[in-house]
This record gives structure tokens, C-alpha cells and sequence, in this order.
């Protein structure tokens, strides 16, 4: 699946498209969040992307599925259980 940024204007494209690139570099792998804000209003509209391909190390940020509707961001530490990692988080964008 392709991530596409739509609503561009024509002049405006060839940015558009050096902008996804650099913040999805490996479309195939890459997995977009969006916050709901269920656990604290101000994180409502954050968009998270995780890369599944990267290679989770001791200090990166990981998205951890807990259950089938529970997702959290966590440090990962070296020597705890890589159960449940979707991925390693690469951005977190909010909405302005």
C-alpha cells in the first residue's frame, strides 16, 4: 500500500513528493497511527509512523499492540520481550 499525500496543488508537487519520500522512505513497511486522544485529549490528531522493517534497538521508540485496539508508544530497553512490537516509531507528526 502507497501513502499518498493528496490535495496538492499542482505547483506544489514536486515538494509534496520530496516530503513523502523523506518521511516514508519504505512505503511496503510503514504503518500510519493516528492518535484518538482516549488516553489524554491533547494527543488527539497525532499522526505516528512506524516502520516494520527497521531493527528495534535498545532506546528507540516502538509502537506496542497490547490488545486489538490498544496501541502504545514505548522506549524499548534491551532484554525485555519484543512480543507484541509492530514496529519502530520513525515520526510523529501533530496536527498544527
Amino acid at each position: 500500500m502507497a501513502v499518498k499525500l493528496t490535495r496538492v496543488p499542482k505547483e506544489h508537487r514536486p515538494l509534496a513528493n520530496r516530503l513523502q519520500d523523506y518521511l516514508v522512505p519504505r512505503p511496503s513497511s510503514t504503518l500510519v497511527l493516528v492518535s484518538d486522544g482516549y488516553v489524554s485529549p491533547e494527543k488527539v490528531d497525532l499522526l505516528v509512523l512506524v516502520d516494520t522493517s527497521l531493527p528495534i534497538e535498545d532506546g528507540s521508540v516502538v509502537a506496542k499492540q497490547y490488545d486489538w485496539d490498544d496501541i502504545q508508544l514505548k522506549r524499548y530497553r534491551e532484554g525485555r520481550s519484543k512480543a507484541g512490537i509492530l514496529g519502530r516509531v520513525t515520526w510523529i507528526i501533530r496536527r498544527p
